[in-house]
């Protein structure tokens, strides 16, 4: 607003319409999301919940077989076990209405279906990144997905002075990261040419930044097979 004085709601709202008006040139409407899409996040999400609190029951357990030799007759332990059986069928009840959704879609079932081609990119991998990239509709550019997700870090400079190392964005999707660390050792484990080039990397570089490098490298095929429509093989080559 440069420099101004005094305000009220009358300057408040002319100066808000300028805003608008000087802008208007570079916004686009947004479109309501697919329900599918919409209904595939809900499932993944409270999926998701089901499964951390299973993880935390079954702590629980192990904290308390350990430090106070209870046996399966223990009250703590015995609901704990009831509640991790009752979310085991609720997570493959969830699972079954995930899979109905995928296969009722010609375009989530093909996307699939190239995506778990890829070595190293599992089930949830690849729903997730149907889910959070709308079927490669709101994001189509692989290096802008890999900003939104974590994996690609920034300068921090200023003319010819380097202020720190380079980090990536403290607001990335720490989920699909998260979720991206798994699928990334996975596939240094499976896939021989992923395997070589984070073994050249490991050389020069701190192990998280080579896994790291491992899942630019896997976001990069996965958009690459998406835009070809094609199937993952050995000889699937992306430029980098």
């Amino acid at each position: 607003m440069g420099i101004t004085r005094g305000k009220n709601d009358k300057v408040d709202s002319y100066r808000i319409g300028l805003y608008g008006e000087e802008k208007i040139a570079r916004l686009k409407p947004s479109k309501p999301l697919d329900q599918n899409i919409l209904t595939l996040k809900q499932l993944l999400s409270f999926r998701k919940r089901l499964v951390r609190e299973n993880a935390g029951l079954s702590a629980t357990i192990k904290e308390r077989q350990h430090i106070y030799e209870t046996g399966a007759k223990d009250a703590v332990v015995r609901i704990a076990n009831l509640k991790i059986r009752a979310n085991a069928n609720h997570i493959s009840q969830i699972e079954k209405e995930i899979d109905h959704l995928i296969k009722s879609s010609d375009s989530l079932s093909k996307s699939y279906r190239i995506l778990t081609s890829v070595k190293g990119i599992g089930p949830i991998n690849a729903l997730m990144t149907i889910a959070y990239t709308e079927n490669f509709i709101s994001f189509t550019d692989p290096r802008k997905y890999a900003v939104y997700v974590g994996v690609v870090p920034f300068d921090n400079s200023s003319g010819t002075s380097i202020k720190g190392k380079k980090m990536v964005s403290y607001i990335a999707n720490k989920e699909l990261k998260q979720e991206l660390n798994q699928a990334a050792k996975s596939a240094v484990t499976h896939d021989p040419e992923l395997r070589a080039y984070a073994q050249r990397k490991i050389e020069n570089k701190h192990y998280k930044i080579v896994l790291n490098n491992v899942k630019f490298k896997l976001i990069l095929r996965m958009f690459a097979v998406i835009k070809r429509g094609e199937l993952y093989t050995k000889d699937f080559r992306t430029v980098a």
